[in-house]
């Protein structure tokens, strides 16, 4: 653990290292004492048990994976509808249709350049600000960039894509700029935040006992989200224009900020049995970000010291 995080020490890392094992003990075949790592690991591991497919049925049915999955499905669902999906298959055409100020393939590259930073800017915030605050304003974003193009697009009358791949029109007006400009901070902002939240829940939210089979289905139904984006924008662009296309995205985005307001907890510095405990029903997480430090110090401190004081 002190290894992977690479900033911390084994001694720091150490009650919350005891808090894990009590935790796999509780569905241990043999359970054992507690014991420190601070000089050499203990060779005695809990062994746990392996639940059968229907206890694993069972598992699937309860609260602690149904609520989570709901979560996890619907950060794939807005990652995917609000936009950005949809825009980097059809990036070339698209630019083409609105006519940038810059060769379309330009266009493309910077694109791809622009949600390769948001991810460093994701990676570089996501502990001082918390996913909460990061993805919420990337929602926000997202949903003030498509529907400034969309209204844009609509103003200058441009009502479907360019199938002909038309050259780009060399224009100097100031509003040529827009349709480039505000998709590429969409772009920026997705990768900051909605587009990876999905992938970082749902290593977070589900329990011991079901995340590996919770972490297939999650990211299968995340790529039939992306399938249905991509197979789905023709007919939305030749029903609802190009427009009303990018004001659906927006909305999306928008809609979708509001309930994650309201479900998605901050879990940020937790711990996984704080977090399955809150879709457990059985505590409820602060919408604060925690500092490591402070869950080591504060959370797990009092557990370890019980733990020693049973075993005299």
């Amino acid at each position: 653990m002190a290894w992977l995080r690479g900033w911390t020490t084994v001694e720091s890392v150490d009650p919350e290292f005891q808090e894990l094992c009590r935790q796999l003990n509780k569905n241990a075949v043999q359970a054992t004492p507690l014991t420190t790592i601070s000089g050499k690991l203990n060779e005695n591991v809990p062994m746990i048990k392996k639940p059968s497919k229907v206890q694993m049925l069972k598992l699937l049915g309860k609260k602690e994976f149904l609520w989570p999955y709901f979560l996890v499905a619907l950060s794939f669902f807005l990652g995917h509808f609000n936009g950005m999906t949809a825009m980097q298959t059809y990036a070339i055409p698209i630019f083409s249709s609105l006519k940038a100020p810059i060769d379309k393939y330009y266009c493309t590259i910077i694109l791809g350049a622009v949600e390769f930073f948001g991810c460093i800017a994701c990676v570089t915030l996501v502990n001082l600000l918390g996913k909460r605050v990061i993805n919420l304003v990337s929602l926000v974003v997202c949903g003030v960039c498509f529907i400034t193009v969309a209204t844009y697009a609509h103003v200058v009358g441009i009502e479907y894509l360019d199938t002909l791949m038309s050259p780009n029109v060399n224009e100097t007006g100031v509003f040529y700029w827009t349709p480039l400009v505000f998709l590429v901070i969409s772009s920026f902002s997705s990768y900051l935040g909605i587009k990876i939240l999905p992938w970082i829940l749902t290593g977070e939210v589900f329990p011991n006992e079901t995340r590996a089979v919770a972490s297939g289905l999650s990211s299968g139904l995340g790529y039939i989200f992306g399938f249905l984006a991509n197979k789905v924008f023709f007919s939305m662009v030749s029903n609802l224009t190009l427009p009303g296309t990018f004001w659906v995205f927006g909305a999306t985005s928008f809609i979708g900020a509001i309930i994650l307001h309201f479900i998605l907890p901050e879990t940020e510095g937790k711990t996984l049995h704080e977090i399955t405990e809150h879709f457990a029903g059985r505590s409820k997480l602060s919408n604060k970000v925690q500092r490591k430090t402070n869950v080591v110090s504060e959370g797990f401190k009092n557990e370890a010291f019980e733990a020693e004081e049973s075993r005299f």
